[in-house]
């Protein structure tokens, strides 16, 4: 009785196949594609429109100052150093985001907008001793930074193409 070889060893004389690479390539979803524009542009609305709403006790948010994300002193900003500044600049990062194939910029400007709306929160807590001073401002960036968070996550999807290829003329006995 014959030994059997084992298979990754080939018998001397014979020819090896070598096993094709998977390759993968990027494919567009454009219900996903419709879908991340959507988002991101709804969620960079509710930034920049929550920005020049009210945001704590009747402030605007283009009048509470930058630092407010960390003290509780809400007042003296210019428009430039303020937090509402702060979300337009963020809302227009996410849509530069949508330019880049994976999205990962977009998620990016949401997380940093879910940051600061949490860090702002815990600040007016502990300015007002509660949150009776949120209005609609910081709702909208709330919203808004999340549907850019989730926004982020739409777009092309990589698919995995594998090659398969068969010896022809050459028998195995």
């Amino acid at each position: 009785m014959a030994r059997r070889q084992p298979v990754y060893e080939e018998p001397a004389g014979r020819p090896v196949g070598v096993a094709p690479a998977a390759t993968t390539r990027a494919r567009p979803s454009y219900a996903g594609l419709a879908g991340r524009i959507v988002l991101t542009l709804l969620g960079a609305a509710g930034l920049i429109i929550g920005s020049f709403t009210n945001v704590v006790n009747g402030t605007s948010g283009t009048n509470v100052p930058f630092r407010a994300l960390w003290t509780t002193d809400f007042t003296g900003a210019t428009f430039i150093t303020s937090l509402g500044f702060a979300m337009i600049v963020v809302a227009l990062v996410a849509i530069v985001g949508m330019s880049l194939r994976t999205g990962w910029l977009t998620s990016f400007a949401g997380a940093v907008g879910i940051v600061a709306v949490i860090l702002f929160i815990i600040e007016v807590g502990r300015g007002n001793g509660g949150l009776n001073g949120v209005d609609l401002g910081v709702w909208l960036w709330g919203i808004g930074s999340l549907l850019c968070l989730i926004g982020g996550f739409f777009g092309t999807r990589r698919q995995v193409e594998v090659v398969e290829t068969t010896t022809t003329g050459t028998t195995y006995r």
